[in-house]
């Protein structure tokens, strides 16, 4: 049986996709708004994650028309609950795009190649990974200010430490992201606080 007609069993592989969804397995729908993967598939099958094709990627940060597309894919997948991939991000520009768009999860080459099972452990261990591309100021100038960031509480315990310098960026308007030279831990036990200076406006 050829791709194109286990395509048309719509039956068959929307029986097996909510079987398996049934045992907690999810299913992506790749290359999305590409060829095969059509929107109607959103409605037909339990899809759990869509995968905006690469192809739209590429030109995000130079074409209009490829940023729209990959706007309303953003969208569609918000309105399903869906979650969000956006693949072959290999440079930082592409980044803030998409970062612009709200687009939560992004797969590709910026950040590294596939890795084998013990390199990629190694990166875990460091708890660090940075971009291949440097991200340069004038990148993430726009809406962008400098404000200090300390942990205030860790398990409900006070605690006193030294703040970090960061640089705070609007992505959006639902979205700060902040940069820091340091790593910091990723718990709800902890608490921040970020303090910035009312001198300080959004640029």
């Amino acid at each position: 049986m050829s791709k194109t007609d286990i395509l048309y069993e719509n039956v068959k592989i929307s029986e097996t996709l909510r079987q398996l969804h049934d045992k907690g397995i999810s299913s992506s729908l790749d290359d999305f708004g590409k060829g095969y993967s059509s929107i109607s598939y959103l409605q037909d099958y339990p899809i759990d994650t869509i995968k905006i094709d690469r192809k739209f990627i590429k030109d995000i940060d130079s074409e209009i028309r490829a940023r729209s597309i990959v706007r309303s894919a953003i969208f569609i997948g918000q309105e399903f609950r869906l979650n969000i991939v956006a693949e072959g991000v290999e440079t930082a520009a592409q980044l803030q795009v998409l970062r612009g768009l709200d687009c939560p999860t992004i797969q590709g080459y910026l950040f590294s190649q596939p890795l084998l099972e013990a390199d990629f452990a190694e990166v875990l261990s460091r708890q660090l990974l940075l971009p291949k591309e440097k991200i340069t100021n004038k990148e993430i100038a726009t809406l962008s200010l400098q404000a200090k960031l300390t942990i205030d509480r860790i398990d409900d315990v006070p605690v006193k430490i030294g703040s970090s310098v960061i640089m705070v960026c609007r992505t959006n308007l639902k979205n700060l992201t902040f940069y820091s030279n340091i790593c910091f831990p990723v718990k709800e036990e902890v608490e921040y606080r970020l303090t910035v200076e009312l001198t300080d406006r959004f640029q």
